[in-house]
């Protein structure tokens, strides 16, 4: 995910609380209390659409760890879709 913008984030949101998605909640769980305590918690995220109305904005894609590749991949190689939330990157000036 792109700034908790989570798989089926509309590339034109804004920045919003927000809950996380179940995967989320599972990977930030040991660092927050458990499951039970990230499940009341919320996010501030800065949207897809705050991210990109700048036309000069500045994006990199990075992830640590061989399980990210995938999602790196796709975050370049993917058309833009809400399934990819790092695609809406795509529609920056700089994108390659």
């Amino acid at each position: 995910h792109v700034a908790f913008n989570c798989q089926g984030c509309e590339h034109f949101s804004t920045t919003r609380l927000d809950q996380l998605n179940y995967a989320s909640q599972a990977a930030a769980a040991g660092d927050l209390g458990g499951i039970d305590a990230v499940r009341r918690r919320k996010v501030i995220t800065i949207g897809l659409g705050t991210i990109t109305y700048n036309p000069k904005c500045v994006a990199l894609i990075c992830a640590a760890g061989e399980a990210k590749a995938r999602v790196v991949r796709d975050a370049i190689e993917e058309p833009a879709h809400v399934n990819y939330p790092a695609t809406a990157l795509h529609k920056l000036p700089g994108a390659a």
